[in-house]
């Protein structure tokens, strides 16, 4: 191009030939800025959210592409791998900012886990405020049911293991929150 210029330098300088050359290069130099600075495609201003089914990512072929591509993009797991500590490994992985948005996907998300019986505090109208433990997190899992339909948990040790249905109400690292819980207690 520079060789371009010098042999055509007469013709380009002279009046006819600035006019074009001075409406045409700032146009071809936002042009080509615009280029250089914008992303690929849409898609990669968004939270990239693919979901992980039974497979861990090291053996799912299609996460091996993605995970060389881009290390920082969040992910959402599904119903299948839906326990405690895979959801915090999660956010601890996602910047913080993005938390709210990653949360928002599991709220409503059904969950069916092994946990252990930490605490319960009675509440208003036969209520009692449990709190729950899972083996794989430091974290706590909290819910509300009536006494009258659990009643076991009125001699309820510390550290005995039972099962807690539910749907996830609210999650703030590292506790959960359940809501429309039943539980399945051994006996």
């Amino acid at each position: 191009m520079i060789d371009w210029i010098i042999e055509n330098k007469e013709w380009l300088f002279s009046g006819i030939g600035v006019l074009p050359v001075a409406v045409i290069m700032p146009k071809l130099i936002t042009l080509i800025r615009k280029k250089l600075t914008q992303p690929e495609s849409k898609a990669d201003l968004e939270i990239q959210v693919p979901s992980l089914l039974s497979k861990t990512r090291a053996q799912d072929e299609s996460y091996k592409a993605q995970d060389s591509q881009d290390e920082s993009k969040p992910t959402i797991l599904d119903r299948n791998e839906l326990s405690p500590g895979r959801i915090l490994e999660v956010l601890e992985n996602t910047p913080p900012l993005q938390h709210q948005d990653i949360i928002k996907h599991y709220i409503g998300m059904p969950v069916d886990w092994d946990v252990a019986f930490f605490s319960a505090r009675k509440q208003k109208d036969g209520m009692i405020r449990l709190t729950l433990s899972h083996p794989e997190i430091g974290g706590i899992i909290s819910c509300s049911v009536r006494l009258s339909e659990y009643k076991e948990i009125a001699v309820m040790k510390k550290g005995a293991k039972l099962r807690v249905t539910g749907t996830i109400a609210d999650i703030s690292d590292p506790c959960f929150d359940l809501s429309d819980v039943k539980l399945h207690i051994s006996r």
